[in-house]
């Protein structure tokens, strides 16, 4: 009896771990790949593209929507490097996803540096889930 559940937890574990891989396959190989200046981003399918427009500076942004869930990126590149994102008022240091930056919780808003470190990102999500979404995809 106790090597019959055995089997059955797990079978159920395996079972769980191969439709997770499944599901994020599914959803990494389903995004679109966008380029915002010189950055090359991958949008979770489903989203549209809003809006977009160009700031003085040089900075981009573009809004998607997929329903109630929302994208809101903010592109600044430039010719320097940066090392660190500056913290403003009621943001915190924190690591997402492998991504080190500025969070400010109350606005599920994240900035972060590109890997060359000549550009500054800004994400701005409709939720936490919808930001980690993009970021891994990132």
């Amino acid at each position: 009896m106790k090597n019959k559940r055995m089997g059955l937890i797990i079978t159920f574990v395996l079972v769980m771990f191969v439709a997770s891989v499944a599901i994020g396959s599914v959803t990494a190989e389903d995004a679109k790949e966008v380029t915002i200046g010189k950055e090359k981003f991958k949008i979770p399918s489903g989203f549209e593209e809003k809006e977009s427009k160009e700031l003085s500076g040089g900075t981009i942004v573009k809004d998607y929507e997929n329903g109630a869930k929302t994208i809101k990126l903010n592109v600044n590149s430039g010719d320097y490097k940066i090392s660190k994102v500056k913290l403003e008022d009621g943001e915190v240091e924190k690591e997402i996803e492998g991504k080190k930056g500025a969070y400010a919780e109350g606005k599920t808003k994240f900035t972060y540096v590109s890997e060359d470190q000549k550009t500054t990102i800004t994400v701005q999500c409709d939720s936490d889930d919808t930001l980690h979404e993009f970021l891994k995809l990132n």
